[in-house]
């Protein structure tokens, strides 16, 4: 797969009678897991709907490999970059399989019937997911952390170079939690993906992420290795918490800091 970069410069971007985006920049490429953490409100899914081509920005650019996603239609756009987020699955009558196979329209149109390469990509992403065996199974019977997979795996079977997601962690306990995170790291090393995670875990971003960025107000207020960037002043000044970074060799945990004294 080739290598891809995403890039927005100067993004304004937000709804009619409420701005969010302030100014924001930053790049990212193919093999890497950008973390995106702040509190509610920052800006983390709107900077993610601006990267997928959903937001047109009010001014600054969002590009992919050069090319102003404003001008591209939709269609291109999701022939490159694939967007997850929670579904609620509980009235679809289709099966696993099938619903995975709506990935593929974005490569081969809604009409066009199904090749044996499509089929294989199909397989391909299920197993990827971790879904071996759930094909004919029903997605409203699945669990959260399995409709989860579900919709990672279509977004695989668009074959994008770059993948978002978006609380991909939400309604999961901690198991499940940590397997969506190790696949998703995979999938962006062993792929050749570019990966951008919106996180309300910093601790998870500190372990899975390759690089994070900290939002407050629709601006970057940090960007850089995770052990660069959150630390215990930075994150208390975010979350407007007092909050303690604790190291343990190469890992590090994110934990409420001492109460105020009154």
């Amino acid at each position: 797969m080739s290598r891809a970069v995403l890039a927005v410069k100067d993004l304004h971007a937000g709804y009619p009678a409420r701005p969010v985006l302030r100014g924001v920049s930053l790049t990212f490429s193919s093999g890497e897991i950008l973390g995106i953490v702040g509190p509610n409100g920052s800006g983390k899914s709107t900077l993610l709907k601006s990267f997928a081509g959903q937001l047109p920005p009010t001014s600054g650019t969002a590009e992919l490999n050069g090319v102003g996603l404003a001008k591209c239609r939709p269609s291109w756009i999701a022939r490159h970059i694939a967007i997850t987020v929670a579904t609620d699955w509980s009235d679809c009558p289709y099966t696993v399989e099938e619903v995975v196979t709506l990935g593929r329209a974005s490569q081969r149109g809604w009409f066009l019937p199904m090749r044996a390469e499509d089929r294989t990509i199909v397989r391909d992403s299920l197993r990827l997911a971790g879904l071996d065996g759930y094909a004919h199974r029903l997605v409203c019977e699945l669990s959260s952390g399995e409709a989860q997979r579900v919709v990672l795996a279509r977004a695989m079977a668009q074959q994008p170079q770059i993948l978002l997601c978006d609380e991909p962690t939400s309604h999961l306990d901690l198991k499940h939690q940590l397997a969506m995170l190790e696949l998703v790291r995979r999938l962006a090393h062993e792929q050749n993906l570019g990966v951008a995670v919106v996180l309300h875990d910093v601790t998870h971003a500190a372990r899975y992420c390759d690089r994070v960025i900290v939002m407050k107000d629709g601006t970057i207020l940090g960007d850089g290795p995770p052990h660069e960037v959150l630390t215990s002043e930075l994150l208390s000044a975010v979350y407007d918490v007092p909050v303690r970074v604790v190291r343990d060799g190469n890992e590090f945990f994110v934990v409420p800091g001492p109460q105020p004294t009154r």
